[in-house]
């Protein structure tokens, strides 16, 4: 269960984290019309979890305590003209989701919702508010971003570093 509480320094970390490596792809879902035609991307490409800091923050001075991902296998997905469907963590998730010509992607999955208090110093509590699983990346750069976004928090959550990796061609 994510767990989490207000800190000062929240804000500051947040700031860095989008300006660095944290903000790995795009931030919306290519469209269709977008998608890679030149067959550059095409095959079977797995993500494997690189890291995961333990302690994440997000807006409003969220403090988010998250669990050790390493090495955990959470994408499987077949690419073909810039289409790319597969499974997010084995078969609990289908994915489907376009590629541009830059090997760019973004796959959306809701999941559920969450249930979570700040610190007792303040009332913020978040009660069953949505869970989307987000992937972002490059195939290009074979890097990509898994985040459990909140919506309350405007999809931020726990985000773990996760190295692509071409299984085959088509």
């Amino acid at each position: 269960m994510i767990r989490y509480y207000v800190s000062m320094i929240g804000m500051v970390f947040l700031a860095l984290c989008f300006t660095s490596s944290c903000s790995t792809g795009l931030q919306s879902q290519v469209k269709e019309a977008e998608r890679d035609l030149s067959g550059a991307y095409n095959g079977y490409w797995e993500g494997v979890v690189s890291n995961t800091p333990k302690v994440q923050y997000g807006p409003g001075q969220w403090k988010h305590n998250c669990a050790d991902r390493s090495n955990e296998n959470v994408l499987g997905v077949k690419v073909k003209d810039g289409k790319m469907t597969g499974f997010l963590y084995g078969q609990s998730y289908f994915v489907k989701a376009y590629v541009n010509d830059k090997g760019e992607f973004r796959i959306e999955n809701p999941i559920g919702n969450v249930r979570a208090k700040t610190a007792a110093t303040s009332a913020k509590t978040i009660n069953r508010d949505s869970i989307t699983l987000i992937v972002r990346g490059s195939l290009d750069d074979k890097t990509a971003a898994l985040t459990f976004g909140i919506e309350e928090l405007g999809n931020n959550g726990c985000t773990s570093s996760v190295k692509m990796v071409r299984i085959s061609d088509e």
